[in-house]
């Protein structure tokens, strides 16, 4: 068998087995997933100018980008845990506001990145992000009072 072949069924099995753990590889993960990109490499641009906030002389190091790698593997760990806990509990919202969150932290940080560069943030950016995190937060309100039922 070709080893193209092996290789390419391989990644459709990883990628199957990843996109059931994450509950699905929907328009939530996407945004999470570039969110996630654009903010490690405005975190880089950043640090090539001496701006970041990561490390003691604001240059590049190795250390917080691999710092910054694993605290985002952490995020879709956190994920499956959640997507394990709807299917305990029955419910399925609980994935959807934890990606909101890491959405809004994601984001929240790639405005704070382009206010370092400089760049003048609109209103309508930082109010959006508000909306965001006020999902993930009513739903966390939500959950509470269910559990206290």
């Amino acid at each position: 068998m070709d080893s193209k072949i092996i290789f390419s069924a391989i990644v459709g099995f990883v990628g199957a087995i990843i996109s059931e753990m994450l509950g699905g590889f929907d328009i939530y993960v996407k945004i999470l997933m570039v969110f996630i990109f654009i903010d490690i490499a405005s975190g880089v641009l950043l640090s090539f100018r001496g701006r970041s906030d990561k490390t003691e002389s604001g240059f590049f190091s190795s250390a917080a980008l691999y710092n910054g790698l694993i605290k985002r593997c952490y995020y879709f760990v956190l994920i499956f845990v959640v997507v394990c806990l709807e299917m305990i509990i029955g419910v399925h919202f609980l994935r959807d506001a934890v990606i909101w969150f890491f959405v809004a932290y994601e984001g929240s940080s790639i405005v704070e990145h382009a206010a370092r560069a400089g760049v003048p943030v609109p209103d309508v950016i930082l109010n959006a992000l508000d909306i965001v995190k006020s999902r993930a937060d009513t739903t966390a309100v939500s959950i509470k009072k269910q559990g206290k039922q």
